[in-house]
């Protein structure tokens, strides 16, 4: 089977994922946007049989996408070059499946290809997230603007659908509120769960824990992760640093604003690395991995890799969402300041209770989320559209 996947970032660690699992028997040529990506990251095109990559636009202000009625994820992505690029594509009518992967990507989905072969691999219910800021993000700006964007994205999510025959999200509570919210027809809907590489991602009996080291570590230019690591700044860290002063918390990933920036510069012990080519050891060295996320639909790929090392893992609620984890077994979930602190206490503050989650949270990924499962996953879940997922969908709350 020959695939085709647009998308506007080929660097994305599921994207990337799904290239490798279905190689070599179903080559993938991915079709992105290429101008802003970091020169580190053109290491992972060598995963894709092929690729055509596409210079962006300037992108346009905010308030364009609000005067076109349209979301500003689309508008930004909107590129008559992608269009052409397509559209040439299309032309020579060489692949099998075609799928468009984010929301935003999907306004391309009328450039020629045939209907049937065609999939939207939304990946998360982006109407549900935005609903999250506004109902969660604790400001008036994030109220109005989470607000004016989730009436939008609901309109332009529910059109796009509507042109696909299946719609692919990778967690059930995304599907399942995409249904109750009449986003998606449920005969339509699929379900793709994220996967992580375990022979990669692997525990190592070398490592050397640091009792006193919390490790955060995520995109940092997404909103949903500087609103969740303030929170737990704000709330958790002064419970904590009453009971363990030498306590460190280190903060690593790409693209940190000015926000998360000022932490270090304002808190001794918070450290913001910044980009790390290779996250496993500085995974490896913390005593816990802290996922206090406020809003989060979706999966999180920052779990199941903490997981797969082994790490001890506190989470919010929202962090694991969509997960089959268990709270005291595979890891910890708390959602209040002072119940998260505790968490985080007894995970550092004995060994035995780090390694046993540890154990359990590596089984959890072996028997849920290997490469070898998303291969399969996804070949049977893109061989016939008028499936509904089981077990049933359910309903779940409008404002979850």
């Amino acid at each position: 089977m020959r695939i085709l996947l647009v998308t506007n970032s080929f660097s994305r660690v599921h994207v990337v994922y799904l290239a490798r699992a279905l190689a070599p028997d179903h080559p993938v040529h991915v079709v992105s946007f290429g101008k802003d990506h970091d020169p580190r990251s053109l290491g992972k095109l060598q995963w894709f049989s092929q690729a055509t990559l596409v210079e962006r636009e300037d992108r346009p202000g905010l308030l364009r996408g609000w005067k076109s009625l349209e979301p500003h994820s689309v508008v930004v992505n909107r590129s008559a070059e992608m269009e052409r690029a397509l559209r040439l594509l299309a032309s020579r009518d060489e692949y099998d499946l075609i799928v468009f992967e984010q929301l935003a990507m999907a306004q391309y989905g009328g450039c020629g290809f045939p209907r049937e072969r065609t999939r939207l691999f939304a990946v998360d219910c982006l109407t549900r997230a935005l609903l999250q800021v506004a109902l969660r993000g604790g400001s008036p700006g994030a109220f109005l603007g989470g607000g004016l964007g989730c009436l939008l994205m609901r309109r332009y999510e529910s059109s796009m659908a509507a042109r696909f025959p299946a719609t692919i999200y990778v967690s059930k509570v995304d599907a399942e509120y995409a249904v109750k919210r009449r986003l998606v027809p449920a005969e339509r809907v699929k379900i793709l769960p994220l996967a992580v590489d375990t022979d990669y991602f692997i525990p190592s009996a070398e490592a050397q824990r640091q009792a006193n080291l919390l490790v955060f570590f995520a995109n940092l230019g997404e909103y949903k992760s500087e609103h969740g690591l303030l929170w737990f700044h704000r709330n958790v860290w002064p419970l904590l640093k009453r009971r363990l002063p030498d306590l460190r918390l280190e903060v690593v990933g790409v693209n940190p604003r000015p926000r998360v920036q000022a932490l270090a510069m304002r808190d001794p012990d918070v450290t913001v690395v910044g980009f790390a080519a290779d996250l496993r050891p500085r995974i490896r060295a913390a005593g816990c991995v802290i996922v206090p996320l406020r809003i989060g639909v979706g999966m999180k790929n920052r779990v199941l890799e903490s997981l797969a090392l082994g790490q001890a893992v506190v989470s919010s609620s929202a962090g694991v969402e969509g997960l089959g984890v268990r709270n005291g077994r595979e890891l910890l979930v708390a959602d209040q300041p002072r119940d998260f602190a505790e968490q985080v206490e007894s995970v550092l503050t004995n060994p035995a209770l780090a390694s046993e989650l540890g154990l359990a949270g590596r089984a959890y990924v072996e028997r849920e989320h290997t490469l070898a499962m998303l291969r399969g996953r996804f070949l049977a879940g893109i061989a016939g559209v008028h499936v509904v997922p089981e077990p049933p969908l359910r309903a779940v709350p409008a404002n979850a």
